[in-house]
């Protein structure tokens, strides 16, 4: 499934894209902004391509990864975002039948023109959308090429009040979804179901089940009893695992 996640600074699109990534058994991630810094034994951060490339893609493919996160240090992104795809074809090309959630941060910050390689495009068609989840973060709506917009499952919109952006929710979603948008607060977002035509609303109870630390000491710990009740519509408690699958 393609899960694009758009809204304001601040309202936690990442934070949100994250914990829904990570409900996956294996994540591949592009951080441009370096925003995630979760560390574990089974977690490898790498910053070049070539380490992404040689080191980090085939730990991921022989399971010895859980989770890899390619934080490119490039002023110009095109490249580590064109290298990037070219990994994730060769995913769906050697395991194609393999599980995988996919994080792609603030789309924005590849070159208008450019960010959109017929590689990417072609990953994004021809995955199996049963079991290849990607998630692109981004601040409008126009942020994401229009082939891409077209093929997306599911639209997850937080705040929104600039009127281009409105008529690209009023256009693709419908008028409710774009009256929706304009009065959301705080965390609150809605998920646009672009096959189904509906609309679920998950407001910010102050308890939002998915803001969770994406940095060590960054916020402080849940309280004790805060439920995941807010997301209950989205996903399943698994009780056996503690994870919430997607």
């Amino acid at each position: 499934m393609i899960w694009l996640i758009i809204g304001r600074r601040t309202r936690g699109k990442t934070t949100l894209g994250y914990y829904m990534a990570r409900k996956a058994a294996q994540r591949l991630i592009f951080d441009p902004r370096g925003m995630i810094g979760v560390s574990g034994p089974r977690v490898l951060r790498v910053e070049r391509l070539i380490d992404l490339r040689d080191r980090a893609m085939p730990a991921l493919m022989d399971r010895e990864l859980d989770e890899v996160i390619y934080a490119p240090q490039d002023d110009d992104l095109t490249r580590p975002f064109y290298g990037f795809a070219e990994m994730l074809k060769w995913w769906i090309t050697e395991v194609p039948r393999r599980p995988l959630a996919v994080l792609i941060d603030e789309l924005s910050f590849i070159d208008q023109t450019k960010r959109d390689p017929a590689v990417l495009r072609r990953v994004l068609r021809s995955c199996d959308p049963a079991i290849f989840d990607v998630f692109i973060t981004c601040h409008r709506p126009a942020d994401i090429p229009t082939n891409t917009r077209g093929i997306a499952d599911y639209w997850v919109l937080f705040h929104c009040t600039q009127e281009h952006d409105l008529d690209v929710v009023r256009d693709r979603c419908n008028t409710q979804t774009a009256a929706t948008v304009q009065s959301l607060k705080g965390r609150s977002f809605v998920v646009w179901d672009d096959a189904k035509s509906t609309i679920q609303s998950f407001p910010d109870s102050g308890q939002s089940a998915w803001h969770v630390p994406l940095r060590p000491g960054a916020e402080p710990p849940r309280s004790p009893g805060q439920s995941d009740a807010n997301l209950s519509g989205l996903v399943q408690k698994d009780v056996d695992t503690g994870k919430l699958p997607l």
